[in-house]
């Protein structure tokens, strides 16, 4: 089956404030920072930064670290490779919403759960 990607929205500065509640709901807080957390692990050059917000339009989005082609190096599966600042949004931001699942399920957050669920389809 063919399937056409759908299009990522940036989300505009005026609606930066909301973006993080509506991505990560009442959990927004932690999750951000461990995105940044995230990335000081598994991006070697990451030292800081913007941070452009990805709303996609079938619902969720990503964050997204304002540079250039990066380094990801992940030692637990043995990935050491480029990627785009895209590529790594995603993937840092899918491994934050992947471990906050399984926090709020140990923790019989039910709502939280569903969100994440979400989140990663």
């Amino acid at each position: 089956m063919f399937h056409l990607p759908s299009a990522a929205l940036r989300v505009e500065e005026s609606d930066r404030l909301s973006f993080l509640p509506y991505l990560f709901g009442a959990d927004f807080l932690y999750a951000e920072m461990q995105v940044y957390d995230y990335a000081n692990c598994y991006l070697p050059e990451y030292n800081g930064g913007f941070w452009h917000f990805i709303r996609l339009p079938d619902g969720g989005g990503y964050m997204m670290p304002d540079v250039g082609p990066v380094l990801l190096v992940n030692d637990d599966n043995g990935f050491d490779r480029t990627v785009s600042s895209d590529v790594a949004g995603i993937i840092l931001t899918s491994r934050v919403i992947n471990h906050r699942c399984g926090l709020h399920h140990d923790r019989d957050r039910a709502g939280l759960v569903t969100l994440f669920i979400q989140r990663e389809e």
